[in-house]
């Protein structure tokens, strides 16, 4: 809900800092993919962590165009809807983990 109120009032955002941070975010991202992936189809708690990691890989380059649009536009707008977009995007990830977690519970219990 903060990301929407944010459309309304946008706030300075310290996009170098953010362009950092999204670009170390998606070398460390990409490193722990690979680490994660060979577990992934074992454990469920292992293929949790890999689309956590692979969700956080994908965003940064959103994260890293709004950061170069804030830095030479002053677009600060930007920051609220790649949020939002990132959120959507993950959301039905999330879920399928949950129903193949939750049938695997269901079939534990008479």
């Amino acid at each position: 809900m903060k990301g929407i109120g944010r459309f309304f009032d946008p706030r300075p955002v310290e996009s170098v800092g953010m362009l950092v941070a999204a670009g170390l975010g998606l070398a460390i991202n990409l490193i722990s993919m690979r680490i994660l992936a060979d577990g992934k189809d074992a454990s469920f708690n292992v293929k949790g962590a890999y689309l956590k990691v692979w969700a956080d890989m994908l965003g940064s380059p959103g994260v890293i165009g709004a950061a170069v649009a804030i830095h030479f536009a002053g677009y600060f707008w930007i920051d609220p809807m790649v949020a939002i977009a990132i959120g959507l995007w993950v959301l039905p990830r999330t879920w399928l983990l949950l129903r193949d977690t939750i049938r695997i519970l269901l079939q534990g219990v008479p």
